[in-house]
Formats: C-alpha cells, sequence, structure tokens
C-alpha cells in the first residue's frame, strides 16, 4: 500500500469547500509567489515525513 502523499491545493476562492480534500493538504491561496509556493511543498513534505516517523 502506498503510504500519504504530499499536497499542495491551490485555491482561488477564500472559502473552499475542503471536505474532499486529502489529509494534511497545505493550501495556498492565489495569487501566490514561486517562493510561497516552494514552502508550501516544503511544509507538506515535511508534515509526510513526520506522519511516517522518518
Amino acid at each position: 500500500m502506498i503510504g500519504p502523499i504530499p499536497t499542495v491545493l491551490m485555491l482561488s476562492d477564500l472559502q473552499p469547500d475542503m471536505r474532499n480534500a486529502p489529509e494534511g493538504a497545505v493550501c495556498i491561496m492565489k495569487p501566490f509567489t514561486r517562493a510561497e509556493l516552494l514552502l508550501a511543498v516544503d511544509e507538506a513534505l515535511a508534515a509526510i515525513e513526520d506522519h511516517s516517523g522518518s
């Protein structure tokens, strides 16, 4: 079985319906900079590492 997949959700709505979002997904609001996107990706990867106990 595959473990959790790091997920970044790029949102354009301030109040999106997040019921179907993967657990632990990191949200980032448009417009965002490249640096903000990279930070969100790092955060998603770190959440997976913390969850797996690595």
